[in-house]
């Protein structure tokens, strides 16, 4: 956690990911996935990159393929663009949590 840590690779598209203790969704292939809660199962579809993710009850950002981190949100709303998820439709590859 904190402002200075990520996880991902940057050049490498994330497919999956899993987070302890949260509810959480991804989108790919211009869908959103169904929810997850925890580290019983992760979001995404292996070798099919997340463009987008929704996190309830943190502040997070993403960083994407083309070399840009994007703003913090703290929103669980997959219909708010603006703070209810991050992504912008491209491919992610680094994701920050506070």
């Amino acid at each position: 956690k904190g402002s200075s840590d990520y996880a991902g690779v940057f050049g490498v598209p994330i497919d999956a990911i899993c987070i302890d203790k949260l509810k959480y969704r991804s989108k790919t292939g211009g869908k959103w996935l169904p929810e997850v809660v925890g580290r019983t199962d992760y979001a995404g579809i292996m070798k099919k990159p997340i463009t987008d993710i929704a996190i309830q009850g943190a502040t997070y950002r993403v960083h994407t393929t083309d070399g840009k981190w994007h703003g913090w949100v703290s929103g669980y709303n997959i219909n708010d663009s603006k703070n209810g998820y991050a992504g912008v439709g491209k491919p992610i590859d680094g994701i920050q949590i506070k």
